[in-house]
């Protein structure tokens, strides 16, 4: 006969929805060791759907149950006949332990939350207190019918609880590839509507189109978070495949980089070459191209009375000389 398994029971959600603490005798990150009817007590963190061994005594007589977590997960208690302290078992009396579990990102060393070794990988958090570069536009397509989603909400009026619906799918998409990056939230908006999403007019023969702005920043352009998205994609053991809603992607529709949103580089200012003053008055530019321009010689263009004050006498003698040359036109 083939003996029975005991994959999970006794589970337990932390307050903050993302960690679940329960009790198996089956290796659930296939490296632990597991043995028929060793209940063991184990962590799985679901934003990352990471499977963390809590406990491993590796003996079938030393069970651990009863687990309890801590509102953010980091603190997982238990009872158990096997006195980890000391290491002996202690089979006529249970007692109650507690497992402190480091929790942190190690993917990114610009991380609030970085750790090189965590117990249990989780996104990577970040002050977001850098400025976002221009955005490029990538086109996603999830598998669901919205309507019969939001038709599941316990206790819930369709009527009122379809925005309310959609508002949190959309948040946990950002917050999937927003982790699955490792960059700010903030950098990740959903672009698709939000009331279409909510009446499910946008989902069609059970695929939800979702369009979706990726910003960029000092380390990595918009474009470079693009291709590493489209890259994770490809790859089914990647963090984009592990996250919370974005498991539920189509299989066989690739993320497209739509559009990406023109940006002018900057460019050097036109050089003004100092140049005499115009004679004119008109100001004159030199061209801005490297080689120097040989300007033709020109003529000395005419003075014009502005240019050059004169004194009054010289106003006077004006006045005369010209009342005198009528004078004579007259007398002839």
């Amino acid at each position: 006969q083939k003996p029975c398994w005991f994959p999970a029971l006794n589970s337990h959600l932390s307050g903050d929805g993302h960690s679940v603490a329960f009790v198996g005798d089956m290796s659930h990150d296939l490296t632990t060791e597991s043995y028929n009817t060793d209940l063991e007590i184990w962590h799985y963190h679901i934003p990352t759907s990471t499977f963390t061994a809590v406990t491993d005594t590796i003996d079938p007589d030393h069970d651990d149950l009863y687990p309890s977590v801590s509102f953010d997960g980091s603190v997982v208690g238990f009872t158990s006949d096997f006195d980890y302290t000391t290491g002996t078992p202690i089979l006529s009396a249970n007692q109650v332990f507690a497992a402190k579990l480091e929790m942190g990102c190690s993917r990114d060393v610009n991380a609030v939350n970085y750790m090189a070794m965590p117990d249990v990988e989780t996104c990577c958090e970040f002050a977001e207190t850098e400025t976002m570069g221009a955005p490029v536009t990538v086109d996603l397509v999830f598998l669901g019918d919205v309507s019969e989603m939001i038709s599941r909400v316990a206790f819930a009026n369709r009527a009122t609880v379809a925005n309310s619906f959609a508002f949190q799918y959309v948040s946990d998409i950002e917050q999937d590839l927003a982790c699955s990056l490792s960059i700010p939230k903030a950098w990740v908006k959903v672009t698709s509507s939000l009331m279409e999403l909510g009446s499910g007019a946008t989902n069609t023969n059970g695929n939800i189109p979702i369009t979706v702005e990726i910003h960029g920043g000092a380390a990595k352009t918009a474009l470079a978070l693009a291709e590493e998205l489209v890259d994770q994609y490809a790859d089914t053991k990647s963090y984009l495949w592990r996250a919370y809603l974005t498991k539920t992607m189509s299989a066989s529709a690739v993320p497209v980089v739509r559009t990406l949103t023109p940006t002018l580089d900057p460019t050097s200012k036109p050089t003004v070459t100092p140049t005499e003053a115009p004679v004119s008055g008109s100001p004159v530019v030199s061209p801005t191209t490297a080689s120097p321009v040989t300007k033709s010689p020109v003529e000395p263009a005419p003075v014009v009375a502005a240019s050059e004050p004169k004194s009054d006498s010289a106003v006077n003698s004006a006045g005369f000389g010209f009342l005198g040359s009528l004078l004579a036109v007259v007398i002839l």
